[in-house]
């Protein structure tokens, strides 16, 4: 996912020549309020966190940084005239995070403040193509509370509950899918997207960004290896583009052909 991605470039840059944390956890996320009342469901799925360690050996240190994760939140199938159609929803996010944490020896309590971004994807699938029929994304923030347990030297067991305020999004009630036949119908909700993601994995220190990359270099009078001088006289001009992705052609919400 684009935030994810993004996240982890400005962390890298950010951790350059520091000590940091690296956390891999497993994520399950919980609706709550009217997202869960809208029909929203609980899901399951994967992340990964970057920090940067300020005062390690202090009573109280702060992590700097940011998390991202992914979660698979149910699926739907029924019968069209084209065979088996399915949907699902998915949600993820990225964040950018700041924890207090309170160094007791083997247990590192910790709170923490996000603020990012999530995404709700609906995807619908026939035959052997896919597409999505929603993608919203929204402002998210909220609070949470963990525990890192140091299992090892400097390898943890990392715990912790993010109670996670977002914005309205819209998205597919499954408990809505019917199939009557080869009539497929669903409802469209619209609700804020709060959470309650609980976190469960492994964190552990990575060694500091040291040292300058080596880089091969060549000599002044070294031979290019191509003219380029003419290359204002090459034809620039793009050629034409065909945009040859099946797309699934509905009548209603029932598929009833695909597009190649």
């Amino acid at each position: 996912m684009k935030s994810l991605v993004l996240f982890l470039a400005l962390s890298t840059f950010t951790i350059a020549q520091a000590q940091s944390r690296l956390t891999l956890f497993a994520v399950q996320s919980n609706p709550i309020l009217g997202f869960k009342q809208q029909g929203y469901l609980s899901g399951g799925g994967v992340g990964m966190g970057l920090y940067y360690v300020i005062g390690n050996d202090n009573l109280f240190s702060l992590d700097l940084g940011g998390s991202g994760f992914v979660s698979y939140n149910g699926d739907r199938s029924g019968s069209s005239p084209i065979g088996t159609y399915t949907v699902d929803n998915s949600f993820g996010g990225g964040f950018l995070e700041g924890r207090v944490l309170l160094n007791l020896k083997q247990w590192k309590p910790y709170m923490q403040m996000h603020y990012g971004v999530i995404n709700c994807k609906t995807e619908e699938s026939v035959q052997d193509v896919s597409s999505k029929l929603f993608s919203e994304s929204s402002i998210n923030h909220g609070v949470g509370l963990g525990i890192l347990y140091e299992a090892s030297d400097d390898f943890y067991i990392d715990f912790g509950v993010m109670y996670n305020r977002g914005g309205s999004v819209n998205f597919l009630d499954l408990n809505s899918f019917s199939s009557k036949g080869n009539v497929i119908d669903y409802n469209v909700n619209s609700a804020s997207s709060d959470m309650l993601i609980f976190k469960l994995g492994i964190a552990f220190y990575i060694d500091q960004f040291a040292g300058s990359s080596s880089t091969s270099s060549y000599s002044s009078n070294s031979t290019p290896y191509y003219d380029n001088g003419n290359r204002n006289n090459c034809n620039t001009s793009s050629p034409p583009s065909y945009d040859r992705t099946p797309t699934i052609i509905h009548h209603g919400k029932t598929p009833v052909g695909i597009s190649r």
